[in-house]
Order: structure tokens, then C-alpha cells, then sequence
């Protein structure tokens, strides 16, 4: 059986590392460079089928059904309006995620510092997901340049994304993930502390000071981290395709290890490639854990904060689109390392 490539396929984007240089008086971010690719292998295993394709509290609030949940409140009061939560994710900057079925609630020191929902029945921060842009900017004031007062300097905020747009809300931050591939739909919403625009660099900026602000520093349990972000992609892609009337993906330890693996093998020797530093496809690392599948995909993603924005950075791209949300795949696993992302999925 013959090898048979089509156009389709492998799709990047662009994020990278934050580099600041200083220019009088003001220092400014670098623009991200983030990647994602696709590749797709169906039918029995020695076919392939490779595609590609260039590439405060009383101001936002999350609600549903009588409850509210605003930053800056105490996890008691969460706990005591939300109930127990279904599990717990380990955030980058010391966020510590309670994950219930509708919302993502963040929190550090105790207090929300994050609130975050994909769900399709859900508003957060006045908008529904589902609305298209122009509805949801009916509500919310869009700039291209917003700036808020931190650390006793100016932060102007660079706004010029179609995925992922900046508002501001009072004093607070509502970021919204974009669907470009759908009418520009709202995908997921996030409410944020305009201080972790800053920590967890969601976009470029720069900043006039007159004295050199002092900016807090959080650690990041990298390993923890990365382990939690894996699920969490499990989470979204299953939201995702919930959304779309698609059943969800089950767990795959052995497919979490060998997208684990690469995602470890790229950071090592720094590349972004499907083929390994030493020449192996997914499907040879899929193999090598025993994997038999009669359809498999890997979507790769570098340069991403967290889950949440990798998987929204899949969702527009038509290549990974189509692996995320392939009505044939039953199984995934994720791995995460550092800022590198990867997902196999498959079929028995």
C-alpha cells in the first residue's frame, strides 16, 4: 500500500518567548511566536495520508442560574455558591484551578484571580459563548491599544489578534478566543486580573514608568504544570467537540506518553517537526507503545500560555480543526513540555 499525500494538513500559527529591549523610558515585548501542526494517518497502518496547509468583583462577573462569581472572592465563598468541584488543574504563576462542568475558577492566595468557561450555555462577563464578534462588541468596547495603571507604571497592551481579543471591563480584563474558521464565534471567555496580562504574558505590551516598577514573580511547579495541562487539553477538545454533536475522546495513557515524548524530544533538541530529532514519525512513537489503531492524527503546538489558548490556537486552524474534531477518533492522550504541546489521537 502506497503512500498518498494530500494538501490540507499541517497548519502554523505564530508565539514565541517574551524579549524585552529597553527604549527611553518605555520597555516593550517582543511579538510571540507560536506554531501549530497536523499531521493525519488513516485506514490501516502502513497507508498514510499526510495533509497540509500553510499556514473587581462588582464589574465582571461570571453567571448562571442565580449564582455569582467575582475576582477577588475568597474560595469559601466559590465553594460555598459552586459546591464541590469535578477535579483540580495546577496552572502556570501559581494558579490553581477548580474545574467544574460549566467554568474553570483560578485562583492564587486564596482568591479568584481567573475565571474561565467554553461551555456553550454559558455568559461570562455579559457575553455569551456562541455570539459573534459583533455581537459580543456591543457590549464590550473594543481598543486597539488598551492600557491599564500597574505597578505604579502605563501597560499598553498590543490588540491586533483576530482569535484573541482584549477588553477592558472597569478595572478588570476580559480576554475572548475567537472562532475565525466560524463566523467568528465566541469559543471561550476569560475574565482576568489585569495583573496576570502581565505575569502570564497573554499579549505583547510595553510600559512608561518613571521609577522601574517592581513586578511580583510567582514559580511555576513545571512538572505538575505540565501533567495538569495535558488533561486540561483532553478537557477543551472534548468541549469542543461536544460542541460540534461529536463524542468525546476517551484517555489514552499509552497515547499521553508518546505525545509526551515528543513534546520532550522538540524542547530537548529544539526544533517543531513532526519527524523526531532522530527521524521518527508519531506513528513510530505511537507504535512503540503499542498503539494499533486503524485511523491516527498528532497536533503539535509551540509557544502557548496554557491549554486553554493552545487548544483555541487548533481550533482556527483548518488542519488541526479537522483532527480535533474527526468523528472517527475515539482516543487521545496529550503531552506537554514547557510551551510544547502535542496531541495523538486515534481509533482502535
Amino acid at each position: 500500500m502506497g503512500h498518498i499525500k494530500q494538501a490540507g494538513l499541517t497548519a502554523l500559527a505564530l508565539t514565541a518567548a517574551f524579549t524585552f529591549g529597553a527604549v527611553t523610558g518605555v520597555w516593550k515585548a517582543d511579538e510571540w511566536k507560536k506554531q501549530i501542526s497536523s499531521i493525519i494517518q488513516p485506514t490501516a497502518m502502513p497507508e498514510r495520508v499526510t495533509e497540509t496547509e500553510a499556514p473587581g468583583a462588582s464589574v465582571a462577573t461570571a453567571t448562571s442560574t442565580g449564582f455569582k462569581i467575582g475576582l477577588g472572592e475568597r474560595w469559601d465563598s466559590v465553594k460555598t455558591k459552586l459546591g464541590t468541584y469535578r477535579s483540580t488543574l495546577v496552572g502556570v504563576n501559581q494558579t490553581k484551578w477548580w474545574i467544574y462542568d460549566t467554568y474553570w475558577i483560578g485562583f492564587r492566595d486564596g482568591k479568584v484571580i481567573e475565571i474561565f468557561t467554553s461551555h456553550p450555555s454559558m455568559s461570562l462577563g455579559g457575553v455569551k459563548i456562541g455570539s459573534t464578534r459583533s455581537t459580543v462588541e456591543k457590549k464590550l468596547r473594543y481598543e486597539v491599544a488598551p492600557q491599564w495603571e500597574l505597578f505604579g507604571a502605563k501597560f499598553t497592551f498590543e490588540n491586533k489578534e483576530q482569535e484573541k481579543v482584549l477588553y477592558k471591563s472597569g478595572s478588570q480584563a476580559i480576554i475572548a478566543y475567537y472562532d475565525t474558521l466560524d463566523n467568528k464565534k465566541l469559543l471561550g471567555v476569560r475574565i482576568v486580573n489585569p495583573e496576570e496580562l502581565v505575569y502570564k504574558r497573554y499579549f505583547s505590551y510595553r510600559y512608561v514608568y518613571y521609577r522601574q516598577p517592581s513586578i511580583p514573580t510567582y514559580k511555576t511547579d513545571t512538572t505538575q504544570v505540565d501533567h495538569d495541562a495535558a488533561r486540561g487539553v483532553q478537557l477543551l477538545s472534548n468541549q469542543e467537540r461536544t460542541k460540534h454533536k461529536l463524542g468525546e475522546l476517551a484517555w489514552s495513557d499509552k497515547a499521553a506518553t508518546s505525545a509526551y515524548k515528543h513534546s520532550k524530544d522538540m524542547s530537548v533538541y529544539k526544533y517543531f517537526s513532526h519527524t523526531t530529532h532522530s527521524g521518527k514519525s508519531p506513528f513510530d512513537l505511537m507504535a512503540a507503545e503499542n498503539i494499533r489503531y486503524t485511523i491516527a492524527a498528532e497536533n503539535i503546538a509551540m509557544g502557548y500560555t496554557d491549554s486553554i489558548e493552545a487548544v483555541f490556537g487548533w481550533m482556527n486552524s483548518v488542519g488541526h480543526r479537522k483532527s480535533l474534531l474527526n468523528p472517527k477518533f475515539k482516543k487521545i492522550g496529550a503531552g506537554v513540555y514547557g510551551t510544547y504541546y502535542t496531541q495523538h489521537f486515534y481509533a482502535p
